[in-house]
């Protein structure tokens, strides 16, 4: 178990205003990006992700949460934002 920093994301549509676009992300030190599928299972397996800014200290903890569908995807836990942070981050 761990705790690791995504520092970028990929999505599927580059005018994305949800979370369930994000396809991949990148995280801070040596390792490789990771597919969000890949992402859910390391979460449901208790290791923690977050993200950050450098102008915000405060680390705003990933979930998993599950679409009307019944997809599950990635989102930052509610903080004080309506707007989730994860796409505020650069792409790649």
């Amino acid at each position: 178990m761990g705790t690791y920093q995504i520092t970028h994301v990929r999505v599927s549509d580059n005018n994305a205003t949800s979370t369930e676009k994000i396809t991949d992300v990148r995280l801070a030190g040596n390792y490789a990006d990771c597919t969000v599928a890949q992402i859910i299972k390391y979460l449901e397996n208790n290791n923690d992700f977050f993200y950050t800014t450098a102008y915000q200290t405060a680390k705003s903890f990933i979930e998993v949460a599950t679409s009307s569908l019944g997809n599950k995807y990635i989102r930052t836990k509610a903080n004080y934002t309506t707007k989730d942070n994860l796409l505020s981050l650069p792409r790649f």
